[in-house]
């Protein structure tokens, strides 16, 4: 059991290490965009399930690193990009 607990913060560090990385190289995505992004650059072996991503970014948005804007896209659809804050920079380059 304790093995599965390391394992599963390691998959969440990882994942926000991996989230903060393209939040800083292509400046504002949002969280499908992210998890693709995530799957095609590691070739298949780090695939998050879609809803698994939010928590991140929830926790990543209430430690001030990542800041949302919800852009409008269709009639009734709107949708959250994510950008790194001044302070997610610096937490970026800490790490």
């Amino acid at each position: 059991m304790r093995k599965y607990t390391k394992q599963g913060h390691f998959r969440k560090d990882l994942s926000m290490l991996c989230i903060l990385t393209l939040l800083k190289q292509n400046g504002e995505m949002y969280g499908y965009e992210l998890v693709r992004a995530m799957d095609e650059r590691s070739d298949g072996v780090f695939a998050l399930p879609e809803g698994t991503i939010y928590p991140i970014l929830y926790r990543l948005e209430d430690q001030g690193y990542i800041q949302q804007r919800i852009v409008r896209v269709g009639r009734r659809m709107d949708r959250n990009y994510y950008r790194l804050t001044d302070e997610g920079l610096k937490f970026f380059h800490s790490l």
